[in-house]
């Protein structure tokens, strides 16, 4: 009989954060193992700076570990199917001061849509809301949610 694969598996993953200016490292994962069985109920929970967030982003693909690996749904981390049958909800979203062309183009490639697909969407984007007097060049953080949802 074929072994289920883990929910979420983490196998001695390290991450480590470097300073520009002092050199220093942070180190917020150090060889972490974890492995989250199907069908079970897991729940992070540490004082802030434990690597909670850390792990989830690692498990995410929204950041690499600086070593280790490990694998989400039997795929490795960062698999775009895999992010389309996970709901994750980051507690800060630090993404909204950025340009919403540019915002669309790494959410696009981050599910792997080809780069001609990102820019056409770009383009519809940026005709639907021109009678709203704004522009894909504007920062997301400057529509509100009911601008989202004009059709």
């Amino acid at each position: 009989m074929t072994e289920m694969p883990a929910a979420l598996e983490f196998e001695s993953v390290s991450k480590e954060y470097r300073s520009v200016f002092s050199r220093q490292c942070l180190r917020a994962l150090d060889g972490f193992d974890l492995r989250v069985e199907a069908g079970e109920i897991f729940g992070f929970l540490g004082p802030n700076g434990a690597g909670k967030s850390t792990a989830i982003h690692i498990a995410m693909g929204f950041m690499r570990p600086t070593s280790g690996q490990g694998h989400m749904l039997g795929r490795p981390f960062g698999d775009a199917w895999t992010r389309r049958h996970v709901g994750f909800l980051a507690e800060n979203v630090a993404l909204y001061h950025r340009r919403v062309d540019r915002l669309l183009c790494f959410y696009g490639a981050l599910n792997r849509v080809l780069a001609s697909g990102r820019a056409k969407f770009c383009r519809w984007w940026d005709c639907k809301i021109k009678r709203n007097a704004m522009r894909a060049s504007s920062p997301a953080a400057c529509y509100s949610e009911r601008v989202w949802r004009k059709p």
